[in-house]
């Protein structure tokens, strides 16, 4: 529909706006904006109360529930999702939206059962569960319709991030406690009609991991669609099907699937294999190492190290030395040598270890990790003196997993990994000396916060604050000497995790201030909201990668901040000659990381905009490391991913080049992201 806003709206929303960005909870400001005479604006009041994620708005929310448009209605029910409030109040009130949405206007159902799962608690479950027995009576045929007669959706299949209130209903059933009668109520939808119903009901199924289920994912894992079959293979793991007594149906249906069509199924089928532990899969999945879509390769040596049979090594080994394969490839062939056979994987360590480029390096300590200390100690202490800080801090990590909390001779080394001017280096020592430490040391904790607190980057600060909070609770006297040191930090992100692990010393984290004035807000909703909800086209980007490019379109309407944020840094260039330094191959691929190693970012952070949207093939979300943490790394779906909604900012849309994503692999380049007329 087509929404025009007025001036008095603009500014409404401008102030909405920054209340969110602020994490302001004013009762008064969300009052006045829920009785907005348009519904748009009483829709995000809804929308910044769940955001800001304080519980004194429930009841301004519930009594939006009952408000006269039904995206108002959807609104306050997401909203109330977000803000987890477990009371039966909450629960009852969203399982009532669900029963009285009318057929016509399904999204408020839809939100309501999305709500309930988030929700979790068993008022919740038997809500969901009576609204699924209750919707979905079986037809006459014997077979559930493909949509509930209660809350149809409008379209016959929906569009892209859209809920649809079935959907909804089936995905929501894996959130809660695991229980036969809720496998039950997914399992008959895994035969619907609509393969948009299948692969939710079978995406439940294989959460739940039912035994009783193993039939129904079996058959699944022949249907049409290529998404069913990945995920039915994703539910078929070992344990699943040895309480259902299927090994050796599904093991074989599993090998037939390594020669799927679809390399996610591929993908799925290699990594249940690994879970079955038997010496003979080793053969065939050492056989994927050859596929012609290197991310199908990848996965079939994480799978191989992941199955740890040492007959896999020759296969491996041929992989790691094989100069013509991408450099990802052979690293995950590398660390799944290490764990099955670690004397001949740690014997290559050393070479890569010397080689001249950074990422051959950095790759090498995190195989070395997989190892064991006696084998690979010397080498990853090596690694973690190296030049280039993104090697060093890997070595520390891989030092910290290889010795765990049982050499304290490491004592002294992580100490002088503290003196790095790094911050991400310290922050990796100071994680690793936190695990051997003596309460009685608290004061080193203290002096690494303390010079964190000049980094532009503030990973060593959150890590000292962590291991903080780790000594005081084996009795470090943490907290007074912590508050009567430091001043209350500028950086919200270090002031949310010193509430959360220090106490309330410094008192409430927020609001933040963000040095930004209401005429900023009001620019935004102009440039990039207003004109959306008019009927404009969406602010896009063209991402140029490896011999081609992907066209995104961003979600200026429904994350604002994030989408000017993105934009503002593509303008002037941030993201190119940067590289997809994580690809999870089936899963995401990630960049916007100026580092290239996972820990960089523009130097500030931005704060989450969850909304609506939901996280289907190709959606664009914000990379985090620990709520409101976003800044510049993002990350391109493969597949849905509804175990990310709700979680992550959800701000753009691949609309040309998902063929693209799809064949990208760890490090390639990406070459410039341009922002379109």
């Amino acid at each position: 529909a087509i929404i025009r806003l007025s001036d008095a709206d603009v500014a409404t929303i401008a102030r909405l706006l920054r209340l969110e960005d602020r994490r302001e909870f004013d009762d008064s400001t969300l009052r006045a904006a829920l009785r907005a005479p348009t519904p748009e604006v009483r829709r995000r009041a809804a929308l910044a109360a769940g955001r800001i994620g304080d519980r004194a708005a429930t009841p301004l929310l519930l009594a939006a529930l009952a408000d006269t448009a039904p995206s108002v209605r959807a609104g306050a029910a997401f909203a109330l999702g977000l803000l987890r409030d477990t009371s039966a109040a909450v629960a009852d009130s969203l399982a009532a939206l669900a029963r009285r949405t009318p057929a016509d206007h399904a999204d408020p159902a839809a939100q309501a059962l999305w709500s309930l799962g988030r929700v979790a608690t068993p008022r919740a479950r038997d809500a969901v569960a009576a609204w699924l027995r209750d919707a979905a009576a079986p037809a006459a045929d014997g077979q559930p319709p493909s949509r509930p007669r209660r809350a149809p959706h409008a379209a016959a299949r929906p569009s892209v991030g859209a809920p649809d209130a079935l959907g909804e209903a089936l995905l929501a059933l894996w959130k809660f406690p695991r229980t036969p009668a809720l496998a039950g109520l997914a399992r008959p939808y895994a035969a619907a009609p609509d393969p948009e119903v299948r692969w939710r009901a079978v995406y439940a199924l294989a959460r739940l991991r039912d035994p009783a289920a193993t039939p129904v994912l079996l058959s699944a894992l022949r249907d049409s669609t290529a998404l069913v079959r990945a995920l039915a293979a994703r539910g078929l793991r070992a344990a699943t099907v040895d309480s259902a007594g299927a090994r050796a149906a599904a093991s074989a249906a599993l090998l037939r699937a390594l020669r799927d069509p679809s390399p996610h199924v591929r993908i799925e089928a290699a990594r249940a294999l690994a879970t079955y532990a038997s010496p003979d899969l080793a053969a065939p999945l050492a056989a994927l190492l050859e596929d012609a879509d290197r991310n199908v390769a990848t996965a079939a040596a994480e799978a191989l190290g992941a199955l740890g049979a040492p007959a896999a090594a020759p296969a491996l080994d041929r992989t790691v030395a094989a100069d013509s394969l991408p450099l990802s490839l052979r690293a995950a062939a590398l660390a799944a040598l290490v764990r099955v056979a670690p004397e001949r994987g740690i014997a290559r360590a050393p070479t890569w270890a010397a080689a001249a480029d950074w990422r051959t390096r950095f790759y090498a300590a995190g195989a070395l990790a997989r190892g064991r200390w006696a084998l690979a100690g010397a080498t990853a202490r090596a690694l973690a003196a190296d030049r280039d800080p993104r090697v060093a801090a890997a070595g520390i990590d891989a030092i910290a997993d290889l010795a765990g909390d049982t050499i304290r001779a490491l004592r002294a080394f992580y100490l002088e990994a503290l003196a790095s001017p790094d911050p991400i280096v310290r922050a990796a020592a100071v994680r690793a000396f936190g695990r051997t430490a003596d309460p009685a040391e608290f004061a080193l904790a203290l002096d690494v916060y303390d010079r964190a607190r000049r980094d532009t980057l503030d990973d060593a600060a959150v890590a000292a604050v962590e291991v903080l909070g780790a000594l005081r609770a084996r009795g470090a006297p943490v907290e007074r000497s912590f508050f009567l040191r430091f001043p209350r930090s500028p950086d919200p992100v270090v002031r949310r995790v010193v509430f959360e692990k220090l106490g309330p010393g410094w008192g409430a984290p927020g609001p933040i201030e963000t040095g930004r004035d209401l005429a900023f807000y009001e620019d935004v909703v102009r440039r990039l909201v207003a004109p959306e909800l008019a009927g404009g086209a969406a602010p896009r980007v063209r991402i140029r990668t490896v011999g081609d490019s992907v066209t995104v379109r961003l979600a200026g309407a429904d994350a604002p901040l994030t989408t000017e944020n993105f934009l503002r840094l593509a303008r002037r260039g941030y993201f190119d000659g940067g590289r997809w330094h994580r690809v999870v191959p089936g899963f995401v691929a990630q960049d916007g990381d100026p580092r290239g190693d996972g820990n960089g970012g523009p130097g500030w952070s931005i704060r989450d905009e969850i909304n609506p949207l939901r996280y289907r093939r190709g959606t664009v979300g914000m990379a985090l490391s620990g709520p409101d943490t976003g800044g510049s790394q993002f990350f391109v779906t493969h597949a849905p991913q509804p175990h990310l909604d709700g979680g992550y900012t959800v701000f753009g849309q691949v609309v040309e080049g998902m063929d693209v994503i799809d064949r990208i692999v760890q490090d390639d380049p990406i070459t410039a992201v341009e922002v379109l007329p």
